[in-house]
């Protein structure tokens, strides 16, 4: 992927025909977010971003701050970006795969 022009984030919902049941909660439906990389060239790359109870409050707003700030960035720069962050981040170490998974798509 050269130079990111564009950052998209979709959020979906998929609901389970058959809840989940684990020994903290029941599963009803699994929501994620689909993050889609535009290059200059038109192509779109794909990754994933689960979205549960982390993400929320400031750790949504710190996600959606890193992936705002990719376009104008080239595939290296973006990963650098995304990969600076405190070790203890937690839900922060998402944008990090996600952006790797659709880089490399």
């Amino acid at each position: 992927m050269s130079r990111i022009v564009a950052v998209r984030l979709e959020r979906l919902r998929v609901p389970f025909r058959t809840p989940l049941r684990t020994a903290e909660r029941t599963w009803r439906e699994r929501r994620l977010g689909l993050l889609i990389l535009v290059d200059e060239a038109g192509r779109e790359g794909l990754g994933e971003l689960p979205i549960d109870e982390s993400w929320a409050g400031a750790a949504r707003a710190a996600v959606e701050r890193q992936l705002l700030a990719l376009p104008g960035r080239d595939s290296a720069e973006a990963l650098a970006a995304v990969e600076r962050r405190p070790p203890s981040a937690g839900p922060l170490e998402v944008p990090e795969r996600a952006v790797a998974g659709a880089i490399e798509a």
